[in-house]
């Protein structure tokens, strides 16, 4: 039934993200962050806008209902927009999620959680019955989705300045 959930590689996966984020986006100018390259798509802000509203009200509030209740809670539906973070300047941006994300992956690590509590099950509104080690797997892998999607849309920029080479380029397609 697959591997156990490695709560280790979950905690450093999602400590990475503000590291990787910080990396791959400093010193660009603004107007790259807010680039619309696919249209009726997120561009590179809505995503880090999207990251910090997630950790805000989706990821923890969903551990809590999971450990806090008996029997098999249901989850709300989250609202997957990307509010305002009402920041200056987008690395602005990046370091509030930087702060959110730390406190988040504190509260995780604090809660010592056990094979037992890994098991507990939830009813995701969507998929039916889920565990709260899929749960945080999700959390560490949707990351990993989005800075995927951000390298996306920074090549995306690009594209149109590759001429031939495009065809070798498989991220440029998507």
């Amino acid at each position: 039934m697959g591997h156990p959930v490695d709560l280790k590689l979950i905690a450093n996966q999602l400590q990475a993200t503000p590291t990787v984020l910080r990396s791959m986006l400093s010193n660009l100018p603004e107007a790259v962050y807010a680039r619309n390259v696919e249209e009726g798509k997120w561009n590179i802000q809505d995503v880090v806008r999207h990251l910090i509203h997630a950790d805000r009200t989706n990821w923890s509030v969903r551990i809590a209902v999971m450990l806090e209740s008996e029997g098999t809670p249901a989850f709300l539906p989250f609202d997957k927009g990307t509010p305002e973070a009402g920041c200056a300047s987008f690395m602005e941006e990046i370091e509030l999620f930087a702060d959110v994300r730390s406190e988040q992956v504190q509260r995780l690590l604090a809660l010592t959680l056990s094979d037992e509590d890994l098991q507990r099950r939830a009813t995701h509104p969507e998929l039916g019955s889920v565990t709260l080690g899929q749960l945080l797997a999700t959390w560490a892998v949707h990351d990993m989705a989005h800075l995927s999607q951000i390298l996306r849309l920074l090549a995306k920029q690009l594209g149109d300045q590759v001429g031939p080479w495009n065809a070798y380029l498989a991220i440029l397609r998507r």
